[in-house]
């Protein structure tokens, strides 16, 4: 996916193109922001921490998870007990998946 600056600046070579005369207009693209989480187990608790890519950045996973991990560290982060019978059988990571996605559906 392009930046929206590199798609004006093409769209900006496109339009000087174009015959005189004619009204162009350029609207902007309304993205979705992506998330990236990360979540550390600690007892029966997901510390988790999230990483929101501003819709106009170029998305890339290797920052976002470094950030998510530094804030589900630090006491920035989104603390969720996690059920006994999860943890008995095995499935934290569903339950993790679960809950972000979850999470990125509130902080829409």
């Amino acid at each position: 996916v392009e930046s929206e600056r590199a798609l004006r600046a093409k769209f900006g070579k496109l339009i000087t193109n174009l015959a005189n005369g004619n009204k162009v207009k350029i609207a902007s693209i309304q993205r979705r922001p992506s998330y990236t989480f990360a979540g550390i187990i600690v007892g029966n608790e997901f510390h988790i921490g999230a990483a929101i890519c501003h819709p106009n950045d170029q998305f890339c996973k290797k920052i976002g998870r470094a950030k998510a991990e530094g804030r589900a560290k630090s006491s920035n982060n989104i603390v969720v007990e996690i059920p006994e019978e999860v943890i008995k059988s095995n499935k934290t990571g569903k339950f993790f998946a679960d809950t972000c996605k979850d999470l990125s559906n509130t902080l829409l």
